[in-house]
């Protein structure tokens, strides 16, 4: 059993303007939403609570650069890190309600709108990296990015942010019952 929990993490926008993006990016291919003015620069500006030097604050630049590249510059990501635009949890309270266009956030800021959830972030339900991508690559995965749809948000993808482990002052964490 693979004994670190991996924070797992959603890149969302909003369903408002999910409904004018005119790229498909969750898998790539051209979708046949249109944007507003398909001719013009369309901006998005991603809130981000990690500093810009952060792995997945990284990761949110180079989603900008392939989006900019993939629409010949139709579409701009302007990724705004260290908390610029709020910390998580209010960022994805703008989100909602469209004051910001996109957020970087973990799954468990993201139980209120979809209670399921909590069960992708579960201590020892991944045998391991490979296995915990097997899921989120597959059809259970897109599930769980299209269930907050209905919450007026729509995930494009998932990030890793790494292993987290239990640390204790008198007994090592093995199997579940140990954490009784």
């Amino acid at each position: 059993m693979y004994s670190d929990i991996g924070l797992l993490l959603l890149f969302f926008i909003s369903f408002r303007k999910a409904r004018t993006f005119p790229v498909h990016l969750r898998n790539g291919e051209g979708s046949d939403r249109k944007a507003d003015d398909p001719g013009r620069a369309n901006p998005f500006a991603p809130g981000d609570n990690q500093r810009a030097d952060h792995p997945t604050s990284i990761a949110c630049d180079y989603f900008a650069e392939l989006v900019a590249t993939r629409t010949e510059g139709r579409i701009q990501i302007i990724p705004y890190h260290a908390s610029r635009l709020g910390d998580e949890k209010s960022t994805i309270s703008q989100l909602h309600y469209g004051g910001i266009d996109m957020v970087r956030t973990s799954i468990a800021l993201l139980t209120d709108y979809n209670p399921e959830l909590t069960v992708l972030e579960m201590p020892y339900i991944y045998r391991d990296s490979q296995h915990m991508w097997q899921v989120l690559d597959s059809e259970l995965g897109d599930y769980f990015l299209q269930s907050l749809e209905r919450s007026g948000l729509e995930g494009l993808c998932w990030f890793d942010a790494g292993a987290r482990n239990f640390y204790t002052t008198d007994k090592p964490i093995t199997k579940p019952e140990d954490l009784e």
